[in-house]
């Protein structure tokens, strides 16, 4: 996942266009902020309550989701945070 990820935002941040400069940094300042920032903001999005997916999840008509809470869906949602977190610092490989 994070892999394919970087790949593509590689070849994103590779093109010669304008606004380039802001793909990068936004690519990248994930890997730059410390674990505890990017868990309370990832907390904040996904909160069941008052989250923002949830919220626009519910304005779609969709019922809000326990991504965090829920045994079926923890696994997954640690795992994206995850990959969104280190994408970034691959994509300076390719």
């Amino acid at each position: 996942v994070q892999l394919g990820a970087a790949l593509g935002m590689a070849l994103i941040v590779n093109k010669k266009r304008k606004g380039n400069m802001f793909f990068k940094v936004a690519f990248f300042a994930p890997v730059v902020m410390s674990l505890v920032v990017i868990s309370i903001l990832w907390l904040y999005l996904l909160n069941p309550n008052s989250g923002l997916l949830n919220a626009i999840l519910n304005k779609v008509g969709i019922a809000s989701q326990p991504f965090l809470t829920s045994p079926k869906q923890a696994m997954y949602a640690i795992v994206f945070v995850s990959a969104w977190q280190g994408a970034g610092y691959q994509m300076l490989l390719f």
